[in-house]
């Protein structure tokens, strides 16, 4: 038994599987593949906010909505669709999200004003949210349990590595054609996902009727305290890295033509966790994420007080993406054991949690005229105030092994 300081490991009992083992490689590749479309729908806008603010002669602040009330209703979305998929199935829900989904991008390409636009992209958001629940529940109970925290991290990796691949795509398609071919393009992007996602997923296995409210889960998983904990940081995980690219974009400090290569810079360092699996996994979870935290925060405190050169932005902001694929997945792995036996209901939270940080910092940003300097600073708080809410958590001892720790009869502690 641990000594009562150490550290408790909050790595997970293994997630109980669903019926047969689904093939491993062409399942993973087929939900990052998709997870990738998707996310470039919540990223890709952000290069875009000044054609589009031009355009529909709107402010920069303004502009900058069309982004925020994706990741809002994006959020918001995770919990509708979280609390059926156990319910309906998780193949069920992703492929019933990705149709719908498909001319709504289209017309988000043709709206004429800024309102359109807005409510084109608030429905976007909802019926992109089907997707995350449904899919961690489906790589969370179909695949072997010796893969599956390596296809969890390869779809972590692949909503992150969105960031930069949806923002290159975004500023090229801008370039050639203008703002709105990036949704007609997206459109087609993802009417092949959709075609790929429903010949690879198997059906779903049978589902017993759910009486009751379907939201409870949602309310009896709020009342667990170290997963309350551990959602209350995870907004850290995307929020500071969304933010400080928005602050980029906004800053102006950057040239458009180096922006392209200061994005495209980080992604290396976004895919890097799928590659380092070997490694990660003997690290606990709340290990990897204190690390990463760390790390972060040292990273955006440095971008705040040095010097704005574009490599100096582009060193840190490396550091940064390095850090968030190395969090996104831990996060996941403390916080789904922690939901237990509500898969759906947990993935829902966490998801809603990780989102909310990223539709919340662009707006932000943007709203408050922060600048890079502040934005880097904030961001810089954020992360360290996630990693001590981390430390603390890991070091108290949860309630049922606290019971199951009795000193002998002669007083003291078996090792």
């Amino acid at each position: 038994m641990p000594p009562a300081s150490s550290p408790v490991d909050t790595s997970s009992p293994a997630i109980p599987s669903t019926g047969e083992s689904v093939p491993f490689g062409r399942t993973t590749v087929a939900l990052a593949f998709t997870a990738l479309g998707l996310l470039t729908q919540l990223y890709g806008v952000i290069p875009l906010l000044g054609h589009i603010g031009t355009t529909l002669s709107v402010s920069p602040s303004s502009a900058a909505s069309v982004q925020s009330v994706f990741g809002f209703a994006y959020s918001v979305g995770f919990i509708l669709w979280g609390v059926v998929v156990d319910r309906l199935g998780a193949r069920r829900v992703m492929l019933s999200g990705l149709a719908l989904l498909i001319p709504v991008t289209f017309a988000a390409g043709l709206a004429p004003t800024l309102t359109w636009v807005l409510v084109a992209r608030a429905a976007q958001g909802l019926l992109s949210a089907a997707f995350a629940p449904a899919a961690f529940s489906y790589l969370g109970s179909r695949v072997e349990p010796g893969r599956r925290g390596l296809a969890m991290t390869v779809l972590t990796s692949s909503f992150l590595a969105a960031a930069v691949i949806g923002q290159v795509f975004a500023q090229a398609v801008g370039v050639w054609q203008g703002w709105r071919w990036f949704f007609f393009t997206s459109a087609g992007f993802l009417a092949a996902a959709v075609i790929a996602t429903a010949l690879v997923l198997r059906r779903d296995p049978p589902v017993a009727p759910a009486p009751g409210n379907p939201f409870a889960p949602l309310g009896r998983l709020v009342t667990r305290r170290r997963l309350l904990a551990f959602l209350l940081a995870t907004p850290a995980v995307l929020g500071p890295f969304v933010g400080l690219y928005t602050g980029i974009q906004l800053s102006g400090l950057i040239p458009q033509d180096a922006l392209l290569a200061l994005r495209a810079s980080a992604l290396p360092a976004l895919i890097a966790a799928p590659f380092a699996n070997r490694f990660l996994s003997r690290v606990p979870p709340a290990r990897r994420l204190l690390a990463a935290f760390t790390v972060a925060a040292v990273a955006g405190a440095a971008l705040a007080v040095l010097p704005g050169s574009v490599w100096t932005v582009g060193v840190c902001m490396f550091a940064v993406a390095l850090t968030v694929s190395v969090a996104a997945p831990a996060m996941i792995e403390v916080v789904m054991p922690l939901a237990l036996p509500h898969r759906g209901a947990g993935t829902a939270l966490y998801t809603f949690t990780l989102f909310a940080g990223a539709s919340v910092a662009p707006q932000l940003v943007g709203s408050l005229e922060l600048g890079l300097s502040r934005t880097a600073l904030v961001s810089a708080a954020v992360f360290a105030a996630a990693g001590a809410i981390v430390a603390v958590v890991s070091r108290t001892r949860p309630p049922a092994a606290r019971r199951r720790v009795r000193p002998p009869a002669g007083g003291a502690v078996s090792r």
